[in-house]
């Protein structure tokens, strides 16, 4: 056995150990591309190719005696659609998005001619998902990158319409179409993370409340907040569905070197009670600052190129809270106290 094939087998076996259930996971965390195929006088196009291609690679099949096609079990992100039928011309879409739990539908639309000639779309008019009835918000990674959004999960939940704060649950769990913010379910690469005995998300304490999962903004291919319409599997909610999709490695070598940083500069002075000549017994919080630096980096497994993806990040996250004790409190003599959290998040999945 050559080196490659060694190098190859020890990667396979070492993704394995340190991610097994996501191999589990593929079809919780897939959607699917379907459509149809005609000419220009609206009649149905059999026996077409074709053929996707997205993040894993390419597929290609045919279309049915109906003209219909869909391929199953894809991999989030942006799809790239070729058809081919002998006497019309090559038709070639990009930016067709499959997202989670979704069937994405596009008609195409072929046009006489030879095959050499090729007639590109830019964006294909996407079809209504009729086959499901849940009214749901898809954020991605394409989409938050571009917004100012704090730099957890939870802050992408409030992207979605009908999200509003819990009031009294935390941050991290919002309420979703007038529930409270305990009653929502939480659910990563196909697996519940709510508190078993809270309905948070993550670890709630009795004491301080929700306490987090880990799961970064760089971890994060998707989030899908389905505010109704659930479908049965996910029952046991009474608020909404929260489904957030980890990034996988792609077909190709990837990767990615990012940084956040919010000093305490930044920040205004905070007002509080006594600054009004208002009793204060609860202190005051002077400042807040957060860096953070991920770096990312995926693609196929040597050797196995077509059949192995493996993907790893790591993000470690300064914070820091500037705060002062209570007037009435001997603790206010010392002056200003520092809180400090440092976290250092990993992540890595194997995909097939």
């Amino acid at each position: 056995m050559d080196k490659r094939r060694i190098l190859a087998l020890f990667s396979g076996l070492l993704l394995l150990a340190f991610s097994t259930p996501a191999l589990c996971q593929v079809s919780t965390v897939s959607g699917s591309l379907a459509g149809a195929v005609y000419d220009p006088t609206g009649a149905v196009i059999p026996a077409a190719k074709v053929t996707i291609v997205g993040p894993t690679g390419s597929r290609s099949m045919s279309t049915d005696p109906s003209g219909n096609f869909t391929f199953r079990d894809l991999a989030p992100g942006s799809y790239q659609v070729n058809v081919e039928k002998s006497g019309f011309k090559s038709y070639k879409a990009s930016g067709a998005q499959v997202n989670v739990n979704q069937v994405t539908t596009i008609h195409v639309t072929l046009v006489v001619g030879a095959t050499t000639q090729t007639v590109e779309v830019t964006s294909p008019a996407v079809r209504i998902d009729t086959s499901s009835t849940n009214v749901t918000t898809h954020v991605t990674d394409t989409t938050y990158d571009k917004l100012p959004l704090a730099r957890n999960v939870a802050g992408l939940f409030y992207i979605a319409p009908g999200v509003a704060g819990g009031i009294g649950t935390g941050y991290a769990n919002p309420s979703i179409s007038g529930g409270s913010g305990l009653e929502n379910l939480y659910v990563a690469d196909g697996v519940n993370i709510s508190d078993a005995g809270y309905g948070a998300l993550g670890v709630w304490s009795q004491q301080y409340g929700a306490i987090g999962t880990g799961i970064n903004m760089s971890f994060v291919k998707e989030v899908n907040i389905k505010t109704g319409g659930f479908e049965p599997q996910y029952g046991k909610a009474t608020g909404g569905i929260v489904q957030i999709v980890t990034k996988s490695g792609t077909d190709r070598y990837h990767g990615s070197v990012t940084a956040f940083f919010q000093p305490e500069d930044f920040e205004a002075t905070r007002l509080h009670p006594d600054d009004f000549g208002l009793v204060n017994t609860y202190g005051k919080g002077l400042h807040k600052e957060g860096y953070d630096v991920a770096g990312e980096f995926g693609g196929p497994v040597p050797g196995v190129k077509k059949h192995l993806f493996f993907y790893g990040s790591f993000d470690p996250t300064w914070n820091r809270i500037y705060s002062l004790a209570p007037t009435v409190s001997a603790l206010f003599q010392h002056g200003p106290y520092t809180l400090r959290t440092n976290t250092y998040s990993y992540a890595s999945k194997p995909a097939s």
